[in-house]
């Protein structure tokens, strides 16, 4: 039992790493050189209007994209796993891959 549970922590900790080491240490790398360089490195951070413009069009748009792909998904996804579906054979056809000639 006790053999289970280390394993376990050692998975956790390592995706714990793996996701420390390429999300989060390129964005503390980026800030940290930033802020460690001369002033020209802080006008680099200070976007023009027009950079503002498209920043903020792109998040906007990744934001309403991730949320409407939740609002259209989250629901399927509990109707799937609530509703029972027809037969086996029509769920194999339904979820078969289209066959281009």
């Amino acid at each position: 039992m006790w053999q289970g549970q280390r394993s376990r922590t050692v998975v956790i900790g390592i995706a714990f790493a793996a996701l420390f080491v390429c999300c989060m240490l390129p964005i503390v790398y980026l800030v940290a050189t930033t802020f460690g360089a001369d002033s020209a490195a802080y006008t680099a951070l200070a976007l023009d209007s027009r950079q503002r413009g498209l920043l903020y069009n792109t998040a906007f748009l990744g934001v309403g994209t991730a949320l409407l792909a939740t609002a259209i998904g989250a629901p399927l996804g509990v109707a799937l796993a609530r509703v029972p579906l027809i037969t086996a054979s029509a769920r194999r056809v339904a979820s078969a891959p289209t066959v281009r000639t």
